[in-house]
């Protein structure tokens, strides 16, 4: 016989004085005002998860705000380039100072 299998989007809450988490299933109607178990302060809304029921395992996905670190990386990868143009100008005027001579690893003329 095949295996029914069951997904459901759940709500993941967590706890304001302990951190605790707890999944809240879409077909539960209470969903604001919920106290946590174990020490009795708010749980407030925390992320979506995914839960499969045909063999327990639970997926969470949270979002978060990435947008300083691309700023970041952008700011990096601009000056990077920026570096590559400087270093490939340094290597041009080098080749028309030597004018088709020779240098060993010193720098001296062969």
């Amino acid at each position: 016989m095949a295996e029914k299998r069951e997904s459901n989007k759940g709500e993941l809450y967590k706890c304001s004085g302990c951190g605790r988490l707890e999944i809240i299933l879409p077909n539960n109607p209470r969903k604001d005002g919920r106290s946590c178990k174990d020490c009795g302060e708010h749980m407030s809304f925390y992320a979506f998860a995914g839960i499969d029921n045909s063999n327990s395992k639970t997926l969470i996905g949270i979002n978060v705000d990435c947008s300083e670190a691309l700023t970041g990386l952008k700011a990096v990868t601009r000056e990077a380039k920026k570096a590559t143009a400087a270093l490939k100008e340094l290597e041009d005027q080098q080749e028309k100072m030597s004018k088709g001579r020779q240098f060993n690893q010193y720098g001296e003329t062969r």
